[in-house]
């Protein structure tokens, strides 16, 4: 029953820490130079400056990606992996920190 809770625990901490790392990299990296990752990520920054560029609607990249997670965080639930909904909701929570503080929208 040990070795469970410790392979859940080790899990949880890379799961944390690939969320911290990609979410460094796409606040550092990409969204300085418009570089637009593929998935839900890429998505929803497109649509963000699209909405933002076309329709005069300054909706930051992070609400739509935290939705769209959600969406796909209660199909993950509905399956009982647990560990890629943490994966979505410490990414999220990582890159609205960024964001908030030192993104290229912040101020």
């Amino acid at each position: 029953m040990l070795s469970k809770e410790k392979e859940a625990v080790k899990m949880f901490f890379w799961v944390c820490l690939s969320a911290i790392i990609q979410s460094f990299a796409l606040v550092s990296f990409s969204m300085p130079v418009n570089i637009y990752p593929s998935g839900v990520t890429g998505f929803s920054r497109i649509v963000s400056d699209v909405l933002a560029d076309f329709f005069n609607i300054n909706l930051p990249f992070f609400y739509l990606y935290m939705a769209i997670n959600v969406a796909l965080a209660i199909l993950v639930y509905s399956r009982k992996d647990v560990y890629d909904f943490f994966a979505a909701a410490d990414d999220t929570r990582f890159i609205f920190k960024c964001q908030t503080s030192t993104g290229p929208h912040a101020g």
